[in-house]
């Protein structure tokens, strides 16, 4: 299978990855709300990297829906 992503695409989300795994790290988990703090970060992240790949696929046309 042919891969629908170009070597930038995949720098560019090797670098929100990164970004996202340098924020995660700095969380102090000392704070008592840190568990809820993280989740909802996380979430958010596993958002906005699914739009960012919807919008991958619709750029190189290939988006194919379920």
């Amino acid at each position: 299978m042919k891969s629908c992503y170009n070597n930038q695409d995949k720098e560019e989300l090797n670098q929100m990855v990164e970004e996202a795994l340098a924020k995660i790290e700095a969380i102090d988990c000392t704070k008592t709300d840190s568990s809820l703090f993280t989740f909802c970060y996380l979430n958010k992240i596993v958002e906005d990297a699914t739009s960012y790949l919807e919008k991958l696929k619709q750029r190189n046309g290939r988006y194919e829906g379920n």
